[in-house]
């Protein structure tokens, strides 16, 4: 059988081949052909020599293909480090080569092996299994690699039982944290735990008794991991009258189980520490492990406790014909009484580990490990502590309800503020659901913060600095002659909306590249939906340069990086080049046509008809009226029928004519099953960001107009930089 095995292995093809694989039982029929038992060995000798002798050849048949295969497999792992990196080369090289499994498939071996030995072999009762089981596991354990070992089965058999248990109340398997749902939290606790107590010197005997601590951790973490799993399916279920009973049944049952397994658990901890308190262990108080573990088991009853009596108050209330009015001044006491009982235990065992510390019977590095935690423990119970009191202080706060009178009055003060009328939409989608006094002077206040940006007058908190601060803004505007349009003429001048790229350093070295650059050509004012002629130096040309006409579609990026992308439609095929501003192979950009859209993003003109932009090459440019503002183009382009490249039907583009009514069927029915909403204009903090800041502005035209002074009085060049279309008087140089 073992020849079989090997030749199905090997891959063995020739009969002889696998006649040979059976020399080694040469002995074993000698010895069943009467061959005597004292020249038995030459036979021995001589099926090992025939042995290591067909090795030899059929590795020398081999090394062809093993060297191939070896370089075939050096390829292969120097594609993964390339493409992934190193971390993740290795994390791929170790699911591919299945390490983890292998891992358990052999410690589990050594451990039913060590298993047998101590239950069968040395005569141990029952009684004495769990004694045999520990001392079984130490015997397995004695390098790092079965260490790890070890780990990687914990881990797995946490994430089986979590999965069975997911199953089994009707979860889905699907963790939404890795940490605390697939068994990586136990596995690495055990390590850690290991590595600190150096378990791998000690003797059996002290091994086995700290790994059943450590056990008895893990197992403390896999049940908080069951009641975090736990509890979203059981206060669901209690508000869910479809649920089926089944599913009703199997939650409880498990709640039961997590109400009787931590006390069970906690005996067996007591019982395992009275056994154990014969062991001297260097640096190691398990009294205060032991505290540690029955701590958490507590803490998971009273946990499993408070929901099932949340779950009852739920049933309850969604059970009965009329409204409960005491169901939420319960479910609030349940949660209040367990807030006090989890700070009672944080509070015991930050007590416990004080007391050993002043005596010097932890050591420092465990006492800079665990209190850290306990205090983040009792700070965290405190806070939601806390937030139940203001919960429920809110709900009686006449005072405030007189203040701040009916909502509807409350919102037209707000409507009438300036500032606020943006908001207004957000404000009547949050007046759709009831909104409790506490909340309601909070949006209050928010609303006239807000507000504050645009007005010095709405501020009575600091109407003096506000009035000083907005004062010394319109003064600058008045000295620097301010351009409103700003942030369009001049986008690659902002800032960058992701506030950790914001650099001074590296904005005014940029700055002053742009300026230099603006000197040399002459950059024009143009916008998104301007016709724009742009000529680049080609060396590959005949005459050396290439011309684009085109639409101006996107304008992106800030700094040297600014962009702009031009459309048009050549023999049929729409055509978009996008050029960097300040590209130095740039030799002339024109502006043939000036003028606005609607949107500030005209990419939707690929997917519309061809007409919108289709723009001669030998356009001839129009001017602009110095002094009058720039036209806006009220064209809705229309858009070609579906699929296109983006849904937009989604956005919210006013140069668009019909794209709702454009799409297809199957992406409404998909727009409305999702429930997606039109957000955009109320967030609040995406305007903030992508908005200009007017203090910014005046600083770059400040710049602007000082640089472009100092190269006029030295005589340079009379090229303007800082100027725009509608403005009459600029400031002379």
């Amino acid at each position: 059988m073992l020849s079989v095995v090997q030749s199905c292995v090997l891959g063995l093809e020739s009969d002889l081949g696998r006649a040979l694989l059976t020399v080694f039982t040469l002995p074993i029929v000698a010895r069943m052909s009467g061959f005597p038992l004292e020249k038995l060995i030459i036979v021995h000798n001589i099926a090992c020599s025939l042995v290591m002798l067909f090795i030899c050849i059929y590795v020398l048949n081999r090394v062809p293909d093993m060297v191939h295969g070896m370089r075939i497999a050096f390829r292969q792992v120097k594609a993964i480090f390339v493409v992934r990196g190193l971390a993740g080369g290795f994390v791929t090289i170790w699911r591919r080569l299945r390490i983890a499994e292998l891992m358990t498939c052999a410690w589990l071996t050594m451990f039913t092996i060590r298993l047998y030995i101590e239950i069968w072999e040395k005569g141990c009762t029952w009684r004495e299994a769990g004694p045999a089981l520990l001392a079984s596991i130490a015997e397995s354990t004695n390098t790092p690699i079965s260490l790890l070992s070890l780990a990687l089965t914990v881990s797995f058999v946490c994430k089986w039982i979590v999965d069975g248990t997911q199953l089994v109340i009707g979860g889905r398997r699907d963790h939404g944290h890795v940490l605390a749902h697939s068994g990586y939290t136990e596995a690495l606790t055990l390590v850690l735990l290991c590595l600190q107590t150096g378990l791998l010197g000690m003797k059996t005997e002290k091994k086995a008794f700290l790994l059943g601590l450590v056990l008895f951790i893990v197992m403390s973490a896999l049940l908080q991991s069951l009641y975090e799993l736990l509890e979203p399916q059981l206060l669901s279920l209690a508000a869910l009258p479809s649920a089926s009973r089944g599913r009703h049944i199997r939650c409880l049952l498990l709640a039961a189980n997590l109400f009787v397994a931590p006390i069970i658990m906690a005996y067996a901890v007591s019982n395992h520490l009275s056994l154990g308190l014969i062991f001297v262990f260097k640096g190691i108080d398990v009294c205060n492990w032991c505290v540690i573990i029955v701590s958490n088991c507590v803490l998971t009853t009273i946990h499993a406790a408070s929901s099932t009596v949340q779950y009852a108050i739920g049933m309850i209330d969604s059970r009965s014909s009329k409204p409960w009015g005491h169901a939420d001044d319960l479910m609030f006491w349940t949660r209040m009484v367990t807030k006090i009982f989890e700070l009672s235990i944080a509070l015991i065992v930050l007590v416990y580990g004080i007391v050993f510390t002043l005596p010097g019977k932890f050591s420092k590095m465990r006492s800079m490990c665990w209190k850290p935690v306990l205090h983040l423990q009792l700070l965290e119970s405190e806070r939601e502590l806390n937030l139940n009191l203001v919960e429920e202080i809110g709900r009686d706060l006449s005072p405030e309800r007189e203040r701040i009178g009916t909502r509807d009055t409350q919102w037209r003060e707000l409507r009438g503020m300036e500032g606020a009328h943006d908001m207004w939409p957000l404000m009547e989608q949050m007046t759709s659901f009831p909104v409790p006094p506490l909340m309601r002077l909070v949006q209050a206040v928010a609303v006239q913060r807000f507000s504050c940006r645009n007005s010095a007058e709405m501020c009575p908190s600091r109407p003096s600095r506000a009035s000083r601060k907005l004062s010394g803004l319109k003064k600058r505007m008045e000295e620097l002659r301010h351009i409103p349009d700003f942030p369009l003429i001049y986008p690659d001048f902002l800032q960058s909306p992701v506030w950790n790229r914001r650099n001074k350093l590296k904005e005014e070295l940029e700055h002053q590249d742009m300026l230099e650059r603006r000197m040399n050509i002459d950059i024009p004012e143009f916008y998104v939906g301007s016709v724009l002629a742009v000529t680049t130096s080609e060396k590959y040309f005949g005459s050396k340069e290439h011309r684009f006409v085109g639409i101006c579609i996107r304008r992106e990026k800030e700094g040297l990086h600014h962009q702009f992308t031009l459309r048009n439609v050549i023999e049929g095929i729409g055509v978009e080049v996008m050029y960097d501003l300040y590209n130095p192979t740039i030799r002339k950009i024109e502006t043939l046509k000036l003028e606005k859209r609607l949107d500030k993003d005209l990419s939707y003109l690929a997917d519309a008809l061809p007409e919108y932009s289709t723009f001669d090459f030998h356009m001839e440019p129009t001017a602009h009226p110095a002094g009058t503002p720039v036209p806006i183009n009220p064209i809705k382009v229309k858009l070609q029928p579906p699929p296109w490249s983006r849904r937009w039907e989604l956005y919210d583009y006013k140069g668009m004519d019909g794209a709702w009514a454009e799409a297809t069927p199957f992406f409404k029915r998909k727009f409305h099953k999702t429930k997606m909403n039109d957000y955009l204009r109320f967030d609040l903090v995406a305007d903030y960001r992508v908005s200009s800041d007017l203090e910014h502005e005046l600083n770059v035209e400040e710049k602007m107009q000082k640089f472009e002074k100092e190269r006029h009085e030295a005589g340079l060049t009379r090229r303007r930089i800082f100027r725009s279309a509608a403005a009459l008087n600029r400031p002379s140089p």
